[in-house]
């Protein structure tokens, strides 16, 4: 599944650019607009490594690869939720309380998202973005 997204390039430097996806009405009922958060806020920037000759103020198309949401659900949603299940059956089967376990569970979340923040920038690189410029027809 391609999810496309519009956007305006707002900082271009020699390793990359950032770009400002701007959420639009598709969104509302796009199923995948709650995990992507683009139905939470106006704008969201994404840094792009490596891209094309891009200026400050051009209307791009914004699109990731497969391979890079599958990781991505897998890291922000996946890998959070096994965790946090481990641990809770893990201290119920040491026969600790339900309370005790469920906060075991929240936890062990702590550590991992810490180690998320610690690697964002080896984990951004995998997360690969595609950027287009906009054909003069699609500008509103």
């Amino acid at each position: 599944m391609e999810i496309e997204h519009q956007a305006i390039v707002k900082r271009v430097e020699p390793d990359g650019i950032t770009v400002a996806i701007i959420s639009s009405e598709r969104c509302g009922g796009c199923a995948a607009a709650v995990l992507c958060g683009a139905s939470q806020s106006l704008e969201q920037k994404v840094e792009v490594l490596h891209p094309e000759e891009f200026t400050v103020g051009e209307r791009v198309s914004v699109t990731s690869t497969e391979p890079s949401q599958v990781r991505a659900v897998w890291l922000g949603i996946g890998i959070p939720c096994v965790l946090f299940l481990l641990v809770i059956f893990g201290l119920l089967a040491l026969r600790m309380s339900q309370g005790w376990a469920a906060l075991g569970g929240l936890l062990i979340l702590v550590p991992y998202y810490l180690i998320l923040y610690r690697y964002r920038k080896r984990i951004t690189r995998r997360l690969q973005w595609i950027v287009k410029p906009l054909p003069s027809s699609k500008l509103p």
